[in-house]
């Protein structure tokens, strides 16, 4: 886990820290943080960084409870906060956000 915004628009998105993976393809790498216009909206970005660095795609929260931050890892289940406080989990595998 790392604090960084590269390689997106700090205009767009105000990022809190990352996760990444080495894998056969490259760098498997979770950006946790806000929508920029919108603070209340945590989200992930989730992007590949190899020979050729593959397009982000970005998940919002279920909930609108402020930036997130990566605080914890167990395999590709990560352990986000948020702002508020609000706890979940984002699987990175699957792509999808459940309970912590």
């Amino acid at each position: 886990m790392d604090s960084g915004q590269a390689p997106f628009p700090a205009s767009t998105y105000a990022f809190e820290n990352r996760w990444f993976e080495s894998t056969a393809a490259g760098d498997l790498v979770v950006y946790a943080g806000a929508a920029r216009d919108d603070p209340p909206q945590g989200l992930v970005a989730v992007r590949t960084i190899g020979a050729a660095v593959g397009p982000a795609t970005v998940y919002r929260t279920p909930q609108r409870s402020g930036a997130v931050h990566i605080v914890g890892a167990v395999g590709r289940r990560l352990s986000l906060v948020s702002s508020t406080g609000t706890r979940l989990a984002f699987d990175v595998t699957s792509r999808t956000f459940g309970p912590p």
